[in-house]
């Protein structure tokens, strides 16, 4: 499909002639075969296997994930959880550990009995070992998955430690998040698809002049979706994030395809004497303007490729292949199905209800220079406010609070003072060295505890004493590990300047170590994130630039066009910060290239338009019918995409989904009105500098109306 594009952009006007006229008299063939296309789709589809573990997507050359790999390769330690029991005696604790060891997927539990002999009487028992593990009435166990938390095997292990455990208990830890991030998706999976379809046909509805042509561009768009998603089954499993926004941002940015193509055929009808001959010379005329609209909005997907966090690859690709989906479906089936239903299309038409421009387009003509000067007092603030906005990197923060695995956490935490536990890897040597180490670790407040082979035995132990089972929990071929408990919070300032501390001392005394654990995996995705914004933030602007440039043949316009775009996407992202909320680290680095790439088709509609009107007549005029012609067109556009997304924003629980989709709606509507606030004052006022800096820009009424410009 890509390969029809391009040779038809390299033969030029002769061949999509032919192209036009082979999709108008094969209507049948083609919409049969899209609906053969659309079977093994929609079964791949469902066969995609989604990833709901961020931290895979993390780079394998990092500490934390090199550290990640040796705990799995010499240790088998992979998903983990904690379950916390009240009520019970140390007897019945032994007895459920070992129901529980039974369970298929559970490699390994720990207990206080792993450690001491619990026959003994408690106050024989070091108070430091037993507090780790009994507070009260309550005893905590850890239990070790045979495969990570991301795993099916995993997610059937815990739903069987449901079954077993008693309805007080608590199961909390990496494990269950992923599995409550799983639930939650799978259960409002079907309504990301649902609400957006139902709420983009109200607003087209009251838009368009037919019901019909909503529901044929959904049908259309819809099959597009389900191509796309059907293809991620090639690249074996896609993100929970990208899985949980494609549908909705595809049916969101792709809409206006197929509102350009309509409008054009409806003019063209007025011309020719058959609806294929109009319908061909529609898709001939319009498929130049609609491929460049559709090249802008994957530049600015493409640039999450850039990312060093795989992720951005992952949605990147998967956004940017559906909006070229959508762009060949748009051009070949839409036709074919406008065409068939043509007459019950005549049939069902009503009035159009949205509003014109008529009036707004003198207010905003009028209140150019004041409106310039509002904007201009509202950017420094938007991006400070932008640049300061905090983000979340965890899992348990992208879960509502009242979710049973962050609720059990909190109060494990309450109980046990253990907030996470992070592994410190290090080569096999003298274990007084370790124990250096580990002393050095303890001084740090957060630190609660450390569990390892130098702490459970005495340093001068000869190896040969030591309990082979014991030796093996700690001990691998060629390193040895010990678990560090921290107390505070994974998104609190304390665990970051812990985790540099730790960092730190195992500097101090060893070439080669590992700091790994879903707190130090976090702060080294936070290290990353952070480069990636600035990556993609430029890569974005520089794609969508270049692309503006070849279409104007012009150095300032793309200056121009992006800065009204770039201050939409500071005054949406700075909103967070205002309101005091914070936003995921991912949020932040998509909405920049997703509100680019999707809304600039706003502003080169807008400018291409003015072009136009300023053949015929004066600056201020041309300015004022250009938000006339364009005032309804972007306006369908822009509440296109918030219809999109805005019901996804209220339905998730997973609040990474729905700020997303919330950033994306909101930057649409910010976008679209400052178009028409700022566009008329920018035009007017840089009209000179856009005359000497465009090939090609119309110069006619430029003497006659110079007053005017300035009035």
């Amino acid at each position: 499909m890509f390969i029809i594009c391009s040779i038809i952009y390299a033969k030029g006007a002769d061949v999509l002639i032919k192209f036009s006229n082979f999709i108008v008299n094969h209507k049948k063939l083609i919409i049969t075969f899209y609906l053969l296309l659309t079977i093994p789709s929609f079964i791949a589809m469902k066969s995609t296997k989604v990833n709901y573990d961020l931290i895979s997507y993390l780079p394998k050359n990092m500490n934390s994930k090199k550290g990640q790999e040796i705990l799995l390769d010499e240790f088998n330690i992979s998903g983990t959880s904690l379950l916390m029991v009240n009520n019970k005696k140390n007897h019945e604790i032994v007895a459920l550990k070992n129901k529980l060891l039974k369970i298929d997927g559970i490699k390994d539990i720990y207990w206080l009995d792993d450690f001491v002999d619990i026959s003994i009487p408690e106050d024989f028992i070091s108070k430091d070992v037993k507090e780790n593990f009994i507070k009260g009435e309550s005893a905590l166990l850890q239990i070790m998955f045979d495969e990570g938390s991301n795993s099916k095997k995993t997610s059937d292990a815990i739903g069987e430690i449901y079954k077993v455990i008693d309805k007080g208990d608590l199961l909390g830890g990496e494990a269950t998040m992923v599995q409550d991030l799983e639930s939650a998706a799978t259960k409002e999976g079907p309504f990301y698809i649902i609400i957006p379809t139902l709420t983009i046909l109200i607003v087209l509805s009251l838009s368009m002049g037919s019901i019909i042509q909503p529901i044929l561009f959904l049908l259309s768009i819809g099959i597009a979706i389900i191509l796309n998603l059907g293809t991620n089954i090639f690249q074996g499993e896609i993100s929970q994030m990208t899985s949980s926004i494609t549908a909705a941002l595809q049916l969101g940015v792709s809409m206006d395809y197929s509102i350009f193509l309509l409008h054009r055929y409806n003019e063209e009808k007025l011309i020719f004497d058959t609806k294929e001959e109009a319908m061909a010379n529609s898709i001939t005329k319009t498929f130049s303007s609609i491929s460049a609209s559709a090249l802008t909005t994957i530049a600015g997907f493409a640039a999450l490729a850039i990312m060093q966090f795989k992720i951005g690859k992952d949605m990147g690709f998967v956004l940017a292949k559906g909006t070229l989906f959508s762009l060949i479906l748009i051009t070949t089936l839409l036709p074919c199905l406008i065409l068939i239903f043509d007459k019950t299309i005549e049939k069902y038409k009503h009035k159009i209800l949205l509003p014109n421009f008529n009036r707004f387009s003198v207010i905003f003509v009028k209140y150019r220079w004041i409106s310039l000067i509002i904007i201009a007092l509202l950017v420094i603030p938007a991006f400070l406010g932008k640049n300061s906005v905090q983000f979340y990197y965890s899992k348990e923060s992208s879960l509502p609070k009242d979710s049973l695995s962050v609720s059990s956490n909190y109060k494990i935490i309450e109980k046990f003072n253990k907030s996470q536990a992070v592994y410190m890897i290090l080569p096999k040597s003298d274990r007084l060295k370790e124990k250096r180490l580990i002393e050095k670790i303890n001084t740090i407040p957060q630190v609660t505890s450390i569990d390892g082979l130098s702490e459970q035995i005495p340093i001068t132990l000869p190896d040969y004493f030591i309990p082979e089972e014991l030796k093996n929990t700690f001990e691998g071929s060629n390193h040895t590990y010990f678990t560090i408990n921290l107390n505070s919070s994974i998104e609190d300032e304390e665990t970051l300047t812990a985790i540099e501390k730790i960092k730190h001392f195992a500097q101090e005394d060893y070439d080669e170590w590992y700091l790994t654990g879903e707190a130090a995996l976090n702060k080294d995705l936070a290290d990353i994130s952070n480069k990636d914004l600035k990556k993609v933030e430029k890569a974005s602007i520089l794609l969508i630039a270049l692309i503006l440039l070849l279409t104007f043949k012009s150095i300032s316009i793309p200056i121009l066009l992006i800065l009204v775009i770039e201050i939409a996407i500071w005054i949406n992202l700075s909103i967070p910060y205002f309101t005091g909320d914070s936003i995921s680290f991912m949020s932040s680095i998509v909405i920049g290239s997703v509100q680019l790439g999707a809304t600039v088709d706003y502003v080169i509609f807008f400018t291409n338009r003015y072009k136009e009107n300023l053949e015929n007549m004066d600056f201020l005029s041309a300015i004022q019918k250009t938000i006339k012609d364009t005032g309804r067109s972007i306006l369908t556009s822009a509440l296109t995409l918030l219809a999109a997304t805005i019901g996804v924003s209220f339905i998730s629980s997973i609040k990474t989904t729905g700020e997303l989709t919330t950033l994306i709606g909101r930057g649409a509507i910010i976008s679209m009105m400052l178009i028409f606030i700022l566009m008329p004052g920018i035009l007017i006022a840089f009209e000179k500098v856009i005359e000497i800096t465009t090939l090609d820009w119309p110069k006619k009424y430029k003497a006659e109306n110079k007053m005017d410009i300035r009035g």
